[in-house]
């Protein structure tokens, strides 16, 4: 027994020993100090808890591209060798860097990413804060049913295409999408006075021209007057009298950008997602004008 013993010992000590599997390396640009980027971080963190992944959180300040890429060079060494962008200067940055070690780049949190990265040669993907109008549309056209009447207030110059694609998915449904086009601010009054005689839903969306605080609190107030419902894209909406709002879950986009970046990781491949959202609405400003009861009686 002890002979057998000692040739198991001299057997196990002449066996080279397996090494442990190297944690994956991933850096996280941060383009500012605000909630949402932050609330994207703590998703894309939680999705790799106890994961083999190591990441490395990095907040940009006032970095050019020569500094920024002194950074890049040593995070590379350091075999930081994945790079996560969130928010549009970090995406910018990341994807101008020339750096020839970055084995992938995904961007997050950011609006509009084809109009950031149009110029850059590097391929791109990731999980932008666009929600795809058709999905919108169906949401909309779903929950509020005729007699709503819904309009959409926009600049040409920035959502011919949303729009275009809006009006498509409310024609498949058998119904109508009233377009009011706007080509500066100082026309949004105008325009508004006109439409508010052929709806009484309201529909805004990301756009250059017509979003600011005040003139979203503006609109609201204009629409709530003439008994028309305002539906808008985030929780300011809703705070401000909105009767809904499409509200994206940063934490949850966070996860979905973690997911794109393992997938990277371990087969090599880039596919882009939609953010995860919920259409959240006040049932009680509902009733109030008219449009209906929510299927879901949700709440804001």
């Amino acid at each position: 027994m002890k002979q057998l013993l000692l040739a198991m010992i001299i057997f196990i000590s002449l066996v080279p020993a397996i090494p442990a599997l190297e944690s994956k390396k991933a850096a996280v640009f941060i383009s500012d100090t605000i909630k949402p980027y932050f609330e994207a971080v703590k998703g894309l963190e939680a999705y790799f808890e106890n994961k083999e992944v190591m990441l490395k959180i990095v907040e940009l300040k006032d970095q050019d591209q020569a500094e920024f890429d002194d950074i890049g060079r040593d995070l590379l060494e350091k075999g930081y060798v994945y790079w996560a962008a969130i928010g549009p200067k970090a995406t910018e940055i990341i994807y101008a860097c020339r750096l020839p070690d970055v084995s992938a780049r995904v961007y997050s949190m950011v609006l509009d990413p084809e109009v950031i990265l149009v110029t850059k040669p590097v391929d791109f993907c990731g999980v932008s804060l666009q929600i795809p109008p058709v999905a919108q549309a169906e949401e909309i056209a779903g929950l509020f049913s005729p007699p709503a009447r819904v309009g959409i207030i926009f600049d040409p110059a920035y959502n011919q295409a949303f729009t275009a694609q809006a009006v498509k998915a409310f024609e498949a449904r058998g119904r109508i999408l009233e377009l009011l086009p706007v080509a500066s601010r100082r026309e949004v009054p105008y325009v508004l006075a006109q439409g508010v005689k052929k709806i009484n839903l309201l529909w805004m969306i990301p756009d250059q021209t017509v979003i600011s605080e005040s003139i979203i609190q503006y609109i609201i107030k204009q629409a709530m007057q003439q008994g028309i419902g305002v539906i808008g894209y985030n929780r300011y909406f809703l705070n401000q009298g909105a009767v809904a709002a499409f509200v994206i879950d940063y934490e949850k986009v966070g996860g979905q950008t973690g997911e794109i970046l393992e997938k990277i990781m371990d087969y090599g491949s880039c596919k882009s997602s939609d953010p995860l959202f919920v259409l959240n609405v006040n049932s009680r400003l509902m009733k109030i004008l008219g449009l209906g009861k929510s299927d879901s009686n949700r709440e804001p």
